[in-house]
């Protein structure tokens, strides 16, 4: 229940970006309409289980995936809405938002086995 409503409201935020722009190719179309599915979902995961059962290891990873779709909205705003515009913050920002993605993942990986261990 909880995964479908939250993957839902995530993809309407993605489709509705998507719908915004007019500059794809229909290759294009398909792997972005792929990743903002595949985006979407593993945010309902993130979220889902972090509401079912709110412990350490589901908070890494909610804080994890939030990072990565931030991640993503960043590349999708530099590739489609700012593609006249350079900002000079915004590249930064995306390499920031990657470090601190993958190192959430990784301390979600590191209380999973911890986890499973004991």
């Amino acid at each position: 229940m909880y995964l479908s409503i939250v993957s839902l409201a995530f993809l309407l935020i993605f489709l509705y970006l998507f719908s915004t722009t007019s500059e794809t190719s229909y290759v294009d179309f398909k792997f972005l309409m792929l990743q903002n599915i595949l985006t979407s979902v593993l945010g309902g995961i993130a979220v889902s289980s972090y509401m079912i059962d709110d412990n350490r290891k589901n908070s890494w990873l909610l804080i994890s995936i939030l990072l990565f779709i931030g991640l993503r909205f960043m590349l999708f705003i530099q590739s489609f809405y700012l593609t006249d515009l350079t900002l000079p913050v915004i590249k930064p920002i995306i390499i920031t938002l990657n470090i601190f993605a993958y190192f959430t993942l990784y301390k979600f990986v590191i209380e999973a086995e911890k986890n499973e261990i004991e």
